[in-house]
């Protein structure tokens, strides 16, 4: 079953200092120049930015595959990926081989040097995977995207997809039962009164990475800038970015209060956050530990973000199943048309409380504005678990797996809490095999550099003062 999780920690603000013993002096020089080579290399290559399909084939397809659906047709979008389209990564692609033989023929003396070289072959492996992403989307290779993102990414198994069970069960429950649900606050009630644009999320993001201290605000400084963009889909925080580190907000965004404020603890108090702290304790070492599976990043956001609404809100934030169920059926050979379909019916049984395999409503009989919000989460969910495929019919059976780690993230996040290891999630973006290199060095919580302070309170509070 899914567990709750309860487990913020505010750190005192410290000066940064070494991981102990001071392990990265230690490391070759030579290891180091790779480091450096590598970083510089890939340190602009994003995977969402790749597989984003342009705005105007987005609203376009969505407009002719809702409207097919309705009729009863099957229609499977046409995306374009012009951004991964204008990539050149052929010699890329000789860089990374001639580095990964240099790193797989090293001989490590010290413990410094096998920590290195393990990072560094990780690293370079994912990378390799990013290269063959750009080829099979440029190519069409359906083939080679779907080894690239199961490489990178990995997918569904039996834990993950028993929980996701087990959550949607729940939520079901919570819609029969709504009593049993938690109760708003004052304060939800009033923020749910207020909205917010894009500019408006964009001020109150530089707000948050003021408070921080990491907002970007000259060329040179380090940090987060916040970016307004008709391209992205969904707000994001990119620290690999064509732009550096940025936060990209949508052009047409439009929240109420409370949403604000969650993204807030997400984003901010999560995600941008962590940047910094691997930046800072970790140096370049950040980056090579920083792949693109971002299981554990998407758990500690979920950490603060759940924390948050249940303390402040009265609900219960825990990250939804059903990117494990779109995930799943697209390894099982489903296609954009199949998956939407599903998804289209869970959130009705998600809006009227019923389980499985009781039948739904006709769907004449459900009033419209249901069926319209019902129709935008499963495009939404749909869309983001098929972002890069070029055949929205599948026939590789894979899925754009990355976010599985909302659900996936925040279990291993809960079980660090559990076992009084909360602070390795907040010493940078790394996976778990990033954490175990990281462990040997005695890691303790005085080690985080930049110390959570719940900034997501503090703007909540200034907005209903």
């Amino acid at each position: 079953m899914i567990k709750d999780v309860l487990c913020t920690y505010r750190m005192p603000a410290i000066a940064v200092s070494a991981v102990p013993p001071s392990f990265i002096e230690k490391i070759p020089s030579d290891l180091h120049r790779i480091a450096e080579d590598l970083t510089a290399l890939t340190r602009a290559w994003n995977v969402v930015e790749i597989v984003t399909a342009s705005a105007a084939s987005r609203k376009r397809e969505k407009h002719i595959f809702v409207e097919a659906y309705n009729r009863g047709e099957i229609y499977h979008p046409r995306f374009a990926y012009p951004f991964a389209d204008q990539l050149n990564m052929e010699n890329a692609e000789i860089v990374l081989l001639e580095l990964l033989n240099l790193v797989r023929t090293y001989r490590p003396a010290s413990h410094a040097a096998a920590f290195a070289v393990r990072a560094l072959r990780f690293k370079l492996q994912d990378d390799l995977s990013t290269v063959w992403l750009v080829h099979g989307i440029q190519t069409s290779n359906e083939r080679l995207i779907g080894q690239a993102l199961r490489s990178k990414y990995g997918g569904t198994d039996g834990a993950l997809i028993r929980a996701a069970k087990a959550d949607f069960a729940r939520r079901v429950d919570e819609a029969i039962y709504p009593n049993q649900a938690f109760e708003p606050t004052a304060l939800l009630l009033s923020l749910q009164t207020l909205t917010f644009t894009a500019p408006d999320v964009k001020d109150a993001f530089e707000w948050a990475l003021d408070a921080y201290g990491i907002l970007k605000r000259e060329e040179y400084d380090p940090g987060f800038r916040v970016r307004i963009d008709e391209s992205a889909a969904f707000i994001d925080v990119r620290d690999k970015s064509a732009l550096g580190p940025t936060v990209f907000v949508p052009e047409e965004e439009h929240m109420t209060g409370d949403e604000l404020i969650a993204l807030i603890a997400h984003e901010i108090d999560g995600h941008a956050r962590q940047t910094m702290n691997g930046e800072l304790l970790l140096g370049v070492w950040n980056a090579i530990l920083r792949v693109d599976d971002e299981t554990y990043y998407e758990g500690l956001a979920m950490r603060y973000e759940n924390a948050y609404k249940r303390q402040r809100f009265g609900i219960d934030a825990r990250p939804s199943s059903l990117f494990a169920f779109a995930v799943r059926t697209a390894e099982l050979g489903g296609s954009f048309h199949r998956i939407f379909d599903i998804q289209f019916r869970r959130q009705l049984r998600l809006t009227f409380g019923i389980q499985r395999p009781e039948p739904l409503p006709p769907k004449e009989t459900i009033h419209p504005m249901i069926i319209e919000h019902a129709l935008d989460a499963a495009w939404n969910t749909t869309y983001r678990v098929m972002r890069g495929h070029t055949d929205m019919s599948n026939p590789h059976h894979y899925a754009m797996p990355k976010d599985l780690a909302y659900l996936r993230g925040w279990l291993l996040d809960d079980a660090l809490c559990s076992a009084d290891r909360s602070h390795l999630n907040e010493c940078g973006i790394m996976t778990h095999r990033g954490m175990e290199l990281l462990q040997g060095f005695g890691l303790t919580r005085e080690h985080v550099p930049i110390a959570y302070r719940d900034v997501a309170s503090e703007y909540a509070q200034s907005l209903v003062a």
